[in-house]
């Protein structure tokens, strides 16, 4: 009767890596109730908090259906690799308390690392992983939102 082999400590350590190293991470969601224009005005309200951030403004990313705006990719290109990405905006709205004539607006700022070791200052050889997203930002075009509505944000935030 043949002996099995045990694998390595090593190897099965790694193995058990892989599945974390592939799995993307949770969007980070940004979110406010704020009073309720129409979607078109949130719409101009959305694009301009994208221009004013430096994002690229999409006309076919405005979708009235899903109530999702989207930007274009904003590059940060860098010599390293793993320090070069990219961010993208997504604005999401929906209807607030049911009665109110507020609407709950999401933000989230989307990153992705370029992870090409050879060219990392090409975005045409960048290899993109995604990476944590970044609330901070989010936050920012939050409030550029929320300013622009002319709504205060409460105590707490």
């Amino acid at each position: 009767m043949k002996r099995m082999k045990r694998p390595s400590p090593l190897l099965s350590f790694v193995l058990a890596l892989l599945p974390a190293c592939s799995a993307k991470p949770d969007a980070q969601w940004v979110e406010a109730e704020l009073p309720g224009p129409s979607q078109h005005v949130l719409f101009e309200v959305a694009r301009l908090a994208m221009r004013q951030h430096d994002y690229v403004v999409l006309v076919n990313e405005f979708d009235p259906v899903t109530r999702t705006a989207r930007s274009g990719w904003r590059l940060d290109m860098h010599p390293f690799s793993g320090e070069g990405f990219r961010e993208r905006v997504e604005v999401s709205y929906a209807p607030g308390q049911p009665g109110s004539s507020r609407v709950r607006v999401r933000v989230r700022v989307e990153r992705q690392v370029n992870k090409n070791i050879a060219r990392p200052l090409d975005p045409e050889y960048a290899d993109w992983k995604p990476s944590t997203d970044d609330p901070a930002r989010a936050r920012a075009v939050l409030q550029t939102i929320r300013s622009t509505l002319g709504s205060t944000p409460p105590a707490g935030d």
